[in-house]
């Protein structure tokens, strides 16, 4: 609306300078000259310093998948950028999610909340927007048209989860593909010694608490290449 009245005050003020001939008709020109110079004024101040907008925060909170399918971990990936000072996270928030989704790089803030009782993605997202239906109506913000201004990411996650990088998760894959040509033998002798040590503390253990407790102690093994593996990429 303020590109027309624009256009219609100076058009009016074009014609009323033409055909002004008496104090009457001088007034008009000046008014009609003042709201043109003050509709191009205000479209200035709303483009270059949000005249007649406020800011909006809209806030969204999504559950937290891994971002990589690596040995059933749960893995927050990021990748750096330049001197990897500044980092975008790879997301996914359902397992159905095919690939990971980027953070964006313009006005984002990325903060990794660690120990937290669940694994979330909270998004902040801050918009310039009309101050009310008059400045909506004024500058053509029509559709709810927002203006970005900011976001913010915070990542929360359990104490199960892992954040690494690209370069990392790739040095991960490989590390544990060189532990798998041994693997199979020292699982087994983890077993076996693990067994070994618990029949010498009750020797009356029988098959279902063995079955338990191999399974127990393969748990453990795997968990101790990891951290091994996460050790040596870290």
């Amino acid at each position: 609306m303020m590109l027309l009245i624009s256009a219609i005050s100076v058009v009016l003020f074009t014609y009323f300078s033409i055909k002004a001939s008496d104090k009457r008709h001088i007034a008009l020109p000046t008014i009609f000259g003042l709201l043109f110079i003050g509709s191009i004024v205000a479209m200035i101040a709303n483009g270059s310093y949000h005249y007649g907008m406020a800011k909006e925060t809209v806030v969204k909170e999504q559950k937290l998948v891994s971002s990589a399918d690596m040995n059933g971990m749960n893995i927050l990936m990021y990748q750096g950028l330049g001197d990897g000072s500044e980092k975008i996270y790879l997301t996914k928030t359902s397992d159905d999610q095919k690939e990971p989704k980027a953070t964006g790089t313009n006005n984002v803030i990325n903060k990794v909340i660690e120990d937290s009782k669940e694994a979330k993605w909270v998004q902040s997202t801050t918009y310039w927007v009309p101050k009310n239906n008059t400045m909506k109506a004024l500058f053509n913000y029509g559709s709810n048209k927002k203006e970005f201004v900011s976001e913010k990411n915070e990542f929360y996650l359990t104490k199960d989860w892992q954040v690494l990088s690209t370069d990392q998760l790739e040095k991960f894959g490989k590390l544990i593909k060189e532990k798998q040509a041994t693997m199979a033998e020292d699982i087994k002798s983890f077993i076996e010694e693990g067994i070994k040590q618990a029949m010498m503390k009750d020797p009356s253990m029988g098959k279902e608490a063995i079955e338990k407790l191999t399974e127990q102690l393969t748990a453990q093994f795997q968990q101790k290449v990891v951290a091994e593996v996460l050790a040596a990429i870290k």
